[in-house]
């Protein structure tokens, strides 16, 4: 899933060079199918002669980690996540941000902190409860690491399974 948000509704918009709806609050969201392996997505806004291209990395990988986390009614637990690429991609992160889908009523995930392990090694913290009984739950995670002007850099998939 590709997520972004231009600053002009009306500029077109295209990822890896196929054309996306932009909404008129100027997001837009395309979902991709890419082989395992590291690719490149670019994406591309075009607002009248005003071009600009962003080339994100990101690694598909059909065995991607599973953390699995087990949990009671009102009971947290912290997990751990390392992210690892290359440290000229490391040296470019500033921010990061987590997206979460199929989250299931009563689980809240919060990130708690996060840190570098290395040059080439982020370490994410989650901080995760629930508030109901939740049992046989995948939640699909991608860790977004994000330069000083919030640009995608790399994106870590991780699936974590809940209660199994």
């Amino acid at each position: 899933m590709v997520t972004g948000q231009v600053e002009k509704a009306a500029a077109s918009v295209a990822v890896n060079g196929n054309v996306v709806s932009v909404s008129a609050d100027g997001s837009f969201t395309t979902e991709l199918t890419l082989a395992n392996g590291v690719h490149s997505v670019i994406v591309e806004a075009t607002y009248g002669t005003q071009r600009e291209a962003v080339e994100v990395p990101i690694e598909v990988d059909s065995n991607a980690s599973v953390e699995v986390v087990n949990l009671t009614i009102g009971q947290s637990q912290t997990i751990a996540i390392d992210v690892s690429a290359d440290s000229q991609v490391m040296s470019q992160v500033r921010n990061l941000f987590s997206q979460f889908s199929q989250m299931p009523a009563g689980l809240s995930i919060q990130t708690s902190n996060a840190s570098f392990v290395d040059q080439h090694t982020l370490r994410v913290n989650y901080e995760i409860s629930a508030s109901k009984v939740i049992s046989r739950a995948d939640v699909d995670c991608n860790i977004i690491l994000r330069d000083s002007a919030q640009s995608d850099v790399f994106v870590h998939p991780v699936t974590l399974r809940i209660n199994p």
